[in-house]
């Protein structure tokens, strides 16, 4: 007689430790700022960073399991012997705070729940996060994330909402950088008409009222329309909340370069799917979907049956000629830019000669190849001879190496032609 089957308490009133795709060293970046909570300067860092956390400007978490532990640490206890609720941001009757009476809601609300959820979210993807924001005397302008001795190499800065002050940090961290990471921003307004399936029309969709956040970043960011609903952390209500897309779409960016190259566009059913979704909130029409990419604004579709993906790979760019307005080939440029500009720097108080040149070129080659055989490249060219680098050049201290690339375009549209053989 065979056993019986193991029986599977699926849902009780603890905390589920959300899945995760496989861990990547490519970091994601955020900056918090004060929530305007009752308590002081509340933002992610000051609230759920430790001391040493705290004077150091920021946290760095690698998984999902650490930030729901940081944030169960937090509020256990604050509010008597209540459950810790899961954060939702559309709670209404405020968070704990110490000493509170077991009535409040002891759990993150409004925007801090908000900003936990995006946090959350971009951790399922695999990337490390990092979270630098206010505390006393703390500004943007002073962040660490600007400080490339300490963060060398950040892949993606991303808005915590969709609010027009979290794009504005976004493209200030970037600026700051020297455009060395890739910024992803929200959208201003929503579609009218609800959530329906991807056709014409549907609802009586518009998307007319809808503007991209963040245009100054240009071809080094993305703005994102819409918000998913999902399920909290698996409190015994199974509340749904809404979050905002953009953390989920920095996802599929480091999903991109942990998975294949960043010169691969980061969207379509094999690198552009939304985790941890039940639905979209409002699903653009393909009338609204026109008006978006016309507008450079990216969003995600729902496909019946085969889940939720991003579907448009559009950057801030506002020429519509060029290559990088489109993410694929800006973040290639980006790449090689982070690659070469080092092996530069080796040559600094070198002499300007043939030897030195030879030598930058047959480093600098291997990384192009790369890029090249993997299909970011359809061709390139290294100039750094007595062309461009004359009697002036040299006089004056140069060294001057010209790099021409032909980046590869992604398809973004498939038309399928049918013929019978026999005609």
């Amino acid at each position: 007689m065979s056993s019986p089957i193991t029986t599977v308490e699926l849902f009780d009133e603890s905390f589920v430790f959300s899945s995760s795709e496989d861990l990547s060293n490519a970091i994601g970046a955020v900056y918090s700022q004060n929530v305007g909570l009752p308590g002081g300067t509340l933002s992610l860092l000051s609230f759920f960073g430790d001391t040493a956390d705290n004077e150091a400007g920021y946290i760095l978490l690698n998984t999902v399991s650490e930030w729901i532990n940081r944030y169960t640490a937090k509020y256990a206890g604050i509010c008597g012997s209540a459950t810790v609720r899961s954060p939702d941001p559309a709670e209404t009757s405020g968070g704990c705070v110490s000493g509170a009476t077991s009535s409040c809601f002891n759990g993150a609300t409004g925007t801090m729940a908000t900003h936990w959820w995006a946090v959350h979210n971009f951790l399922q993807y695999g990337g490390r996060c990092v979270i630098a924001g206010d505390t006393t005397g703390f500004t943007l302008g002073n962040t660490v994330l600007v400080d490339k001795s300490k963060f060398p190499d950040i892949d993606v800065v991303f808005a915590l909402d969709n609010t027009q002050t979290q794009a504005n940090n976004v493209y200030e961290i970037v600026k700051a950088r020297n455009n060395d990471c890739f910024g992803v921003v929200g959208a201003s307004g929503t579609v009218s008409g609800g959530y329906g399936e991807p056709i014409n029309g549907v609802g009586g969709q518009s998307a007319g009222a809808i503007q991209p956040r963040g245009v100054s970043l240009g071809q080094y960011g993305m703005s994102v329309f819409g918000e998913k609903e999902h399920f909290g952390l698996l409190d015994e209500d199974l509340s749904v909340v809404t979050s905002p897309l953009v953390p989920d779409i920095a996802g599929c960016l480091i999903r991109t370069d942990r998975d294949y190259y960043p010169w691969f566009s980061p969207a379509g059913y094999i690198r552009g799917r939304i985790l941890n979704i039940l639905r979209l909130k409002n699903q653009p029409s393909e009338a609204s979907q026109v008006n978006l990419l016309d507008k450079n604004v990216n969003f995600a579709v729902t496909v019946s049956g085969q889940g939720t993906f991003l579907f448009s790979d559009k950057t801030l760019y506002s020429d519509s000629t060029s290559p990088y307005r489109y993410v694929n080939v800006s973040r290639l440029l980006i790449y090689l830019i982070k690659n070469v500009t080092p092996i530069a720097k080796r040559y600094l108080f070198e002499f300007n000669n043939e030897i030195t040149r030879t030598s930058f070129i047959n480093s600098t080659v291997p990384i192009l190849e790369e890029a090249k055989n993997t299909g970011g490249l359809v061709d390139y060219s290294i100039t750094c001879d007595e062309s461009n680098n004359t009697d002036a050049v040299i006089s004056a201290n140069n060294f001057v190496a010209d790099i021409k690339i032909k980046p590869a375009k992604a398809i973004n549209y498939i038309t399928l032609r049918f013929t019978n053989l026999n005609v």
